[in-house]
Parts: structure tokens; sequence; C-alpha cells
């Protein structure tokens, strides 16, 4: 376990004393006038935020999604279903041709975009269902 994880989050007090916003909504934030106490929790690839905000959808959130994607059109609904099944970036996901989809492997190979510089690729391997859905709707086995 890395020392980061094994320490107790860290309370640190404003420094003005003002009341901090509660970042999630319909919460009110410190009382008015009292000292705010803010807890830093490490970062990285946790389910929540440092304010304690989930990072990723559940399974409903993602059925409801891919549900509603349905109702789109062919594209549309290739680019959603890209997007769940491979758990990559929107402007990622844009970015993707053809050539970049392997039928055999069944993987996609993209760009990363996360890492800031350029010719840094990465394959994801998909369902078939989303490999078919390209393939019949971009046409993938014809180039």
């Amino acid at each position: 376990m890395s020392k980061l994880a094994a320490t107790a989050p860290a309370k640190r007090t404003a420094r003005t004393g003002a009341p901090l916003p509660d970042p999630r909504p319909g919460r009110a934030g410190p009382v008015p006038g009292t000292t705010a106490t803010v807890t830093v929790r490490p970062t990285g690839t946790g389910l929540h935020t440092a304010e304690g905000l989930r990072k990723y959808v559940t399974a409903g959130e993602r059925d409801a999604f891919l549900r509603e994607a349905d109702r789109a059109d062919r594209t549309v609904r290739t680019l959603c279903m890209t997007l769940t099944y491979a758990g990559i970036r929107l402007s990622e996901a844009l970015a993707l041709t053809v050539d970049r989809v392997d039928l055999a492997a069944g993987v996609l190979t993209f760009e990363s975009l996360k890492k800031r510089r350029d010719g840094v690729f990465c394959s994801v391997p998909v369902p078939p269902a989303l490999l078919e859905a390209l393939d019949i709707v971009h046409g993938v086995r014809e180039q």
C-alpha cells in the first residue's frame, strides 16, 4: 500500500473562516459565522472525486443511456455504444477511423489524449455487438 493511501485524510481550515459552499446540489454548506473545515482526500483511480462526487455511471445509468441511444440515428447510436463499451473520451471516439477497428482481434485502437502528447495509442477490447454495429453502420469490412 502506498504511503499516500495509508495516511488519514488531512483536515484543513479555510484561512478566512468564511463558509465554503458544498459542491453537492441541495447542500447548504457550513453554518455562516463558523470556521469551515475541508477534508482533502487522495485522488486517482477511486470511485469519487476529492469533493465526494461520483466519477463513473452506474449500471442502471449505462443501460438507460444505451436505451436512449437506440432511439437515435445509427451513427449516433454507434458513437454512444463506443463511448459506453470502450470507455474512451468523446474526442477520442470522434477521432476513430475504420482502420482502427480490428474485427479479428476484437479491439478498437485510438490515440490517447490523456497522455498530452501525440503518438500514444491504446487498444481496448470491446464486445462483439459493438464491432458488428460498427461494421454494419460504418462498413469496417469494406475498407
